[in-house]
């Protein structure tokens, strides 16, 4: 009778994450034999990988690293590590997975900088100053985070000790821990929170899961491997909302009278989409408006909302819900037009919007964050006393419309109370817990309070263990 194949235990992830160090030490835990793909290119070549990047250049090595892993994958009960890079040829993936567990370790830039910045023999390191060699590796993690995404088995680094990684490999190899991965799909995620509240709610409850950015400019690619590993679920961000709607299974009738989806989950392979965007908005406008409004009723208010993308449409169907007397206001009058008929709201050009109309004014736009961060979408001579602006932009926390509002004599209301609920309402849905929503807004306005030395990843197992 044939021996079943013993599995090989297969270490993949960007450079400086410990896939060696981790590795040579589960490989001892274990009495198994232990190769690193980048040692025995070495040892076959006879020269350092930055002099075969130098001098015979990237391509002669992609041939050498597919030639090594070729031979390893044949091995039975090894602990292997992999080059930074290898991920990126689909066939290095399917040979390493044919007998192997692929492990994903991973951290965040600023960890992945600190373990980086003094070695000098990575062809990775090859930059001027360090400014240039921090900013090429938040670059390439970026670019190579849907590379890694190549079975559920993620184990985030940052926060452990070596000990603790080589424990979870062993339990995921002996089949003791499964790991439920979550996640955010998106174009551009440099500046989400999502990770650092949601982290810290798994941490908290003692949950098996990790949630990780999923950032694509192919979101068909994306949805396919959800399928194919059996992700649990993702939220959706800008600029998907709308158009992974005919790509899920199923929604709910809230996301499809709201035309956009942004919580998304799997079962069995079958993807329903439902908004948590609409009832997270209204929570918390409700929460603060009973604090610094107790007299305004959202029901007969005459509300427009400024933009008219996933999130627009969700917060005016929300409002809507609430009794809200609804326009849309947006620059591109046919879009709008589309968007308030599908609501059944009314619309008018942004250029004509005339403040002293309204109750409530919503910006849906990211006007105010990023490259627009000293932009607003109106003027400020248009806002008028006693008016409500809630602003859904949270990074900055205080947006310049919502500093003219509040000078104007308005009641600003920022954004983040809306990721918050959102957040704890998709929680809730993926686990069946009531999420620990102060967990997550304490976690993330630290973040928000010293975003340069504190990584949206970093906090979050320490600060969850003490709740």
């Amino acid at each position: 009778m044939t021996q079943p194949h013993k599995p090989n235990i297969v270490l993949i992830g960007f450079p400086g994450v410990g896939k060696s160090s981790i590795g040579k030490l589960v490989a001892e835990r274990l009495a198994l034999p232990f190769v690193d793909t980048d040692e025995e290119i070495v040892r076959q070549e006879g020269r350092p990988i930055t002099h075969i990047f130098r001098e015979s250049g990237e391509p002669f090595f992609r041939e050498l690293e597919r030639g090594v892993i070729r031979q390893v994958s044949q091995l039975e009960g090894a602990v292997i590590s992999t080059g930074g890079g290898s991920v990126l040829d689909p066939g290095n993936v399917e040979l390493l997975g044919q007998h192997g567990h692929l492990i994903y370790l991973t951290a965040t830039p600023e960890a992945v900088y600190e373990r980086l910045k003094d070695q000098t023999d990575r062809p990775l390191l090859l930059a001027q100053t360090r400014w240039e060699l921090a900013e090429k590796i938040r670059q390439l993690m970026r670019r190579r985070a849907f590379d890694y995404i190549q079975s559920t088995n993620v184990i985030d680094v940052t926060c452990l000790d070596r000990e603790d990684v080589a424990d979870r490999i062993i339990r995921i190899y002996r089949g003791e821990l499964r790991i439920c991965l979550y996640g955010l799909v998106g174009g551009n995620l440099e500046r989400t929170l999502s990770p650092l509240m949601h982290n810290a709610a798994f941490n908290h409850h003692r949950l098996p899961c990790l949630y990780h950015c999923f950032e694509t400019d192919d979101l068909q690619a994306v949805v396919a491997r959800v399928r194919r590993l059996r992700i649990a679920g993702f939220n959706v961000t800008f600029p998907y909302k709308q158009t992974i709607l005919p790509l899920l299974d199923e929604l709910t009738p809230e996301a499809r009278a709201i035309g956009a989806a942004n919580t998304i989950t799997n079962q069995n392979g079958r993807l329903t989409g439902s908004n948590t965007d609409a009832p997270g908005a209204v929570r918390y406008l409700r929460a603060v408006l009973q604090r610094k409004a107790p007299g305004f009723a959202l029901a007969g208010a005459r509300a427009v909302v400024i933009g008219y993308g996933g999130a627009g449409r969700a917060v005016a169907y929300g409002l809507m819900q609430a009794g809200c007397r609804l326009t849309l206001a947006g620059r591109r009058a046919e879009a709008a037009a589309e968007a308030a008929g599908s609501l059944g709201a009314s619309h008018i050009p942004l250029q004509q919007l005339n403040c002293a109309e309204f109750d409530l004014l919503v910006n849906a736009t990211p006007v105010g964050m990023g490259e627009l961060q000293d932009e607003t979408p109106i003027s400020c001579a248009a806002l008028r006393p006693g008016m409500i602006v809630y602003d859904l932009v949270y990074s900055p926390l205080e947006t310049r419309l919502l500093r003219e509002a509040a000078a104007s004599g308005c009641i600003a209301v920022d954004g983040l109370g809306m990721l918050l609920h959102q957040g704890a309402l998709s929680y809730q849905q993926w686990t069946g817990r009531r999420a620990p929503r102060y967990l997550m807004e304490r976690v993330i306005k630290r973040y928000l309070a010293n975003p340069q030395t504190v990584s949206p990843r970093l906090v979050k197992h320490r600060d969850a263990e003490r709740d």
